[in-house]
């Protein structure tokens, strides 16, 4: 399951259609209708679905925008894992340093289960997610995303240091 890639950071300005009734938790933020905008990141991932959703201010230091969409159908509560999430960013932005980005959007879908996956400013979780995997995927935030790496030829310094912040 872990990743094998690593990319530059670029800037990224995305147009999405979406079919009707959906929408899109995504890397960046909203710039539009349609538009999607991620700056300095090593990739750009989205999301589409029905989400319920819910959005918290928490501060990392800075103030930082968490939305969390959950599929349609799912008893996971979106206001708890945003909470959760904001909580992660406090405390991993002590330990590790400021979170440097605006947002950081989650989408929550039944069919990754028990495991998540990273992307700068953008994490999907499965169902079964909550407490240290999802610390550990937020993690990744600083490790992967701030600090990247050829995850294939050196996964400590990624997914290690992610477990580490557990």
């Amino acid at each position: 399951l872990a990743e094998t890639s690593s990319s530059p950071t670029a800037d990224f300005a995305v147009r999405l259609h979406l079919p009707a009734g959906t929408t899109a938790i995504a890397s960046g933020d909203p710039a539009g209708p349609g538009t999607w905008r991620a700056r300095a990141v090593r990739d750009f991932a989205v999301a589409v679905g029905r989400f319920r959703d819910a959005t918290v201010t928490t501060h990392a230091p800075r103030p930082v925008r968490v939305v969390v969409g959950v599929a349609a159908g799912m008893s996971v509560r979106p206001d708890a894992v945003a909470a959760e999430v904001g909580t992660d960013l406090e405390t991993l932005a002590r330990r590790f340093g400021p979170y440097p980005w605006p947002s950081l959007q989650v989408a929550v879908m039944p069919a990754l289960r028990h495991v998540g996956i990273e992307y700068p400013t953008a994490i999907f979780l499965g169902t079964g997610t909550a407490g240290e995997l999802t610390r550990h995927e937020v993690a990744h935030q600083w490790f992967y995303s701030l600090v990247g790496n050829d995850q294939a030829r050196d996964p400590v310094l990624d997914e290690g240091l992610a477990t580490y912040a557990m």
